[in-house]
């Protein structure tokens, strides 16, 4: 109840941004919405452009974020260590005090795990293949496309759409910066979400340079 009216407060303090599609002088910028894709975020800088070739570019970890996950892997790694000597020092005898670190280990390694697999998967703009991608799969080479998660053909891509969510919990705020890819029909695909305004904006200016086509920036914060 007490989160639930603390939410309540931060919605009053920084109310929803309000967007007017009509200032882009654009159809499917009227189509779309002007809504972040996804809630959270984060409050640091996760991935950086990089240019591969000159048909090429990838979206790729940035140190901090590889850290951050390694350290939560690191971690959970270190109590299932401890968890287990303890078992083999005690001949497989179960105690309370290792069942604890047994847990987090386990937790946190599954954390830790999922992070370094999640943030080092490959966001991909190839022209020559012509196709966006998230994962290890280039669509271009499998026999059925439609059946990979996330990929859209380059030519369907109208716009690349730069938008921010207000973030608040119980030790801290900030603004996480969302890049969407505008489709013709409307229609939006994530690319990122973090919380350096400043080089999510570069990046996605680079990028629309790449494309050649319109980037409409409303982020704040």
């Amino acid at each position: 109840m007490l989160k639930k009216f603390r939410s309540m407060v931060e919605a009053l303090k920084s109310p929803a941004q309000q967007i007017d599609p009509s200032r882009f002088n654009d159809s499917v910028a009227e189509r779309t919405r002007w809504v972040p894709m996804k809630q959270g975020g984060a409050s640091f800088r996760t991935h950086r452009l990089v240019q591969q070739d000159l048909n090429r570019m990838v979206f790729r970890p940035t140190f901090g974020v590889l850290l951050f996950a390694l350290l939560f892997l690191g971690m959970g790694l270190g109590a299932l260590w401890f968890a287990v000597a303890g078992l083999v020092s005690d001949a497989g005898a179960m105690k309370l005090g290792l069942l604890i670190p047994l847990v987090v280990g386990a937790l946190f390694s599954a954390a830790g795990t999922y992070m370094v697999l999640n943030f080092s998967t490959p966001i991909v703009f190839d022209r020559r293949a012509g196709y966006f991608w998230k994962g290890r799969k280039n669509p271009a080479e499998v026999i059925n496309s439609d059946e990979l998660k996330c990929c859209t053909k380059l030519h369907d891509v109208h716009a690349l759409q730069l938008i921010s969510e207000f973030c608040s919990g119980d030790n801290s705020s900030y603004f996480s910066h969302e890049l969407n890819l505008v489709l013709g029909s409307g229609e939006r695909v994530n690319v990122f979400d973090h919380g350096n305004q400043e080089k999510a904006f570069e990046d996605a200016q680079r990028l629309a340079e790449f494309l050649g086509i319109p980037l409409w920036d409303v982020s704040e914060g």
